[in-house]
């Protein structure tokens, strides 16, 4: 006479669980940093393409006023004229009540309560703002700076003049809504916060928003990732003298 054979219990042991767990642990920690890196890839794609709108936005306005630049006026009379009122009809949605998607990086996705930005904070204000939010700045010399002072000098006057179009920034990260860079002003300390009113306009720009580097929009209508040491060797405005230089 045999023996009953004994069945086996289907249930997992706790050994075999927490082989599981562990497996799927290792896993999850393998597949996170190219996830990440994935979820960043396309934030800098986006970036890069809001940045893209931007420029040919500003290449309409221009060819609708004959090569002009856009005017620099910002004492709040006109809110209108300054750039972010006067090129919203030359870009997709620039006519609806908020535009900040095409004017923002999607990796900043918080307002800065004190309204000038950081790396990862957005700016935003009335009076010449119009209560427009955004993360990206326009080159300073990339403005009629005549309607603002007749003795201003090395603004680009009109796009006739821009040569090197591949070498010459337009629009950009950015911790305000517009910037000046010069080739002897130096990083911000905090390359977070960027620099403040009245100081270096280079720390405007030099900013930690994508690792190591920020995006910017040329004048020949492309776009792409600058590493922050690189911005000096740029051609910002017809006397801007290109420096290698590094940032600590």
């Amino acid at each position: 006479m045999s023996l009953p054979v004994m069945k086996r219990n289907a249930a997992f042991t706790l050994i075999e669980l927490l082989t599981v767990i562990a497996i799927l642990a290792l896993l999850l920690s393998l597949l996170t940093p190219a996830l990440q890196r994935a979820r960043n890839l396309t934030r800098v794609t986006v970036c890069q393409s809001n940045l893209r709108q931007l420029q040919n936005a500003y290449t309409a306005y221009s060819a609708h006023w004959k090569g002009r630049l856009l005017p620099y006026i910002c004492d709040g009379a006109r809110p209108e004229a300054f750039w972010m009122q006067a090129i919203k009809p030359f870009y997709a949605g620039g006519g609806g009540p908020d535009a900040r998607g095409v004017r923002c990086c999607p990796t900043v996705t918080k307002r800065d309560p004190r309204g000038w930005g950081t790396a990862y904070t957005s700016w935003y204000g009335g009076g010449f703002m119009a209560y427009n939010e955004g993360s990206f700045g326009l080159s300073g010399w990339m403005y009629d700076m005549k309607t603002y002072s007749t003795s201003w000098q090395n603004d680009w006057e009109y796009v006739g003049k821009i040569y090197r179009a591949s070498r010459v920034p337009v629009w950009f990260d950015c911790n305000w809504v517009d910037a000046w860079p010069w080739h002897t002003q130096d990083p911000s300390p905090d390359l977070v916060e960027g620099s403040r009113p009245g100081e270096s306009s280079m720390g405007r720009v030099c900013i930690v928003r994508h690792d190591w580097s920020i995006n910017v929009a040329f004048a020949d209508g492309t776009a792409h990732n600058v590493p922050l040491p690189e911005l000096w060797l740029l051609l910002w405005n017809p006397s801007f003298v290109p420096t290698v230089r590094t940032v600590p």
